[in-house]
């Protein structure tokens, strides 16, 4: 069954009356000059134009439909009264009295091949434009075009450059469901005040809209794919960014870096819907700002040479936002975000940042650590917080005095986050103490008054900075003259040796307490 213009179902051919030429001298209010070369389909569309209808040239030669189908990959099979000039564009858009002709303030056609260069540079369109599913064989200029109203391009293909910076339009841009661009699609620094959608289109140059001002959302979903790299650089959205979808895919880099974002960057639905990245996929997030991040992890994972996925390099630094966002999953499924990662995902997706190269760059920890802390969830905030003073030991531009700091503080205190350590240490260092001196002064069998007294000596001179017991000072030279011990040196050393592994140990402990550890902060 063939579709109307709408895409609603339209009569089978059998229930169609016969077909029969169409009459051309249509009369119409205001006709196109008939001495301008103008063809017989563009008279015919004309007329459809004139009265707010929209011109589907598939009708243009018969009543009924043509029945060379409406797909634009397939226009090498249209007939020839699809084509329309782009001389008959300009005519109607731009020259009075044609201009302010039409009984409706829109421009609808359809199925329509142009194969002439289309140049609308610094011109106004008073009406709302809809090419749907039509072909551009050349290139395509609309560079500072304004129009009032939207563009609706969906499932129309661009065989050649398409060229529209400076734009402005006055509605929304819609460049989905099927849309096709086979060359460099770009629109820099221009102007839409509603969305620009791109739900179902396929982008075999990828684009670049660096400096869009966007007073509605961007959306990426259902079925679009994309071969080339995909640029929003220092624009501004007023609405959301969503990049999401199930048959969506991506291999190249997506780069938004200074784009300011004033509501919610979505890469996922509750952890569903995610994109399908390619083994050449990366995510540039540097100096970008929104309200709410949504992603659960699975969200940013790529696919690579082998079966299993590996998390996507993303640049997240200077990336800020104020909660981690999450629309609610399908049916009763609670959406998924990244506060119901583990630890282990949290610091695979922060590791992944490409600018985590061996240079310290604590913003992207720091920002989450402090977003999830907010959100109540204190545990996955200390293991970002622990994943940061990892980094930091790591890397090559940390001094070697940092370094050695950073590494006692992950054995003896896990940074602060855990002082039981040095404790327990400090337990094993009295303890070997206890041991080692009864070796030394006779053996094991000893009375129990001699176990306490060496226990209670060996943890006082763990203490180094507190005497304990003043017997303490004379206990290691009587026990080792009353054991003759012949060689009293080498024990005192090995005391000493304790004495100064006590001392790192309390000190770490005390720091650890006491809140002065090396324990990050959000």
């Amino acid at each position: 069954m063939s579709e109307s213009f709408y895409g609603l179902p339209s009569d089978p051919p059998e229930k169609r009356d016969p077909p029969r030429q169409r009459p051309w001298d249509t009369q119409v209010a205001v006709p196109l000059p008939s001495d301008a070369g103008f063809t017989p389909q563009e008279h015919w569309a004309w007329s459809k134009i004139i009265r707010g209808e929209p011109a589907d040239m598939r009708f243009a030669k018969y009543d009924s439909d043509d029945g060379a189908g409406d797909n634009p990959a397939e226009s090498d099979k249209w007939p020839e009264h699809r084509v329309l000039s782009a001389k008959f564009f300009e005519t109607i858009l731009f020259h009075e009295p044609w201009r302010s002709a039409r009984a409706k303030p829109w421009l609808r056609v359809r199925c329509a091949i142009v194969r002439e260069p289309i140049s609308w540079q610094n011109e106004q369109v008073t009406t709302e434009i809809g090419l749907v599913r039509c072909v551009f064989e050349e290139t395509v200029n609309w560079i500072g075009l304004r129009v009032d109203g939207s563009i609706n391009l969906a499932g129309t293909r661009l065989c050649a450059r398409f060229d529209g910076d400076g734009m402005r339009i006055r509605g929304d841009l819609f460049c989905r469901d099927g849309f096709r661009t086979e060359q460099e699609f770009e629109f820099l620094g221009s102007h839409i005040e509603g969305d620009l959608s791109l739900a179902g289109a396929k982008l075999v140059k990828g684009m670049s809209i660096d400096g869009l001002r966007l007073g509605g959302g961007f959306f990426i979903r259902r079925g679009f794919v994309s071969d080339g790299p995909i640029k929003m650089l220092g624009s501004v959205v007023e609405g959301s960014v969503q990049i999401q979808g199930v048959e969506t895919s991506i291999n190249h880099e997506v780069n938004l870096t200074g784009t300011r974002i004033q509501s919610e960057l979505a890469f996922d639905q509750g952890g569903q819907f995610c994109v399908d990245w390619g083994p050449k996929a990366e995510l540039v997030l540097r100096n970008v700002s929104c309200q709410a991040f949504s992603a659960a992890p699975k969200a940013l994972m790529r696919a690579t040479k082998v079966a299993k996925k590996e998390h996507m390099p993303v640049d997240l630094l200077g990336f800020t936002y104020r909660q981690i966002g999450g629309t609610a999953g399908v049916g009763e499924r609670a959406g998924a975000t990244l506060a119901d990662a583990s630890p282990k995902q949290l610091r695979a997706f922060l590791a992944s940042d490409r600018t985590n190269r061996r240079t310290f760059t604590p913003q992207p920890y720091r920002q989450l650590a402090r977003v999830l802390a907010e959100g109540g969830h204190q545990a996955r905030a200390d293991a970002v917080l622990k994943a940061l003073a990892n980094h930091e030991l790591g890397c090559n531009d940390v001094s070697l005095g940092r370094k050695v700091g950073l590494f006692f503080s992950k054995h003896l205190v896990m940074y602060g986050y855990g002082s039981w350590r040095a404790l327990a240490l400090f337990a094993l260092l009295v303890m070997s103490g206890v041991v080692y001196g009864l070796w030394v002064s006779g053996g094991f069998d000893r009375s129990i008054e001699d176990v306490i007294a060496w226990a209670r000596f060996t943890f006082g001179n763990a203490v180094p900075l507190l005497t304990l017991d003043e017997a303490h000072k004379d206990f290691l030279e009587g026990a080792m003259k009353e054991a003759a011990i012949g060689n009293p040196e080498a024990i005192k050393l090995a005391f000493d040796g304790q004495k100064m592994v006590g001392y790192v140990l309390l000190t770490y402990l005390a720091a650890g307490l006491s809140g002065l550890a090396s324990k990050p902060k959000a």
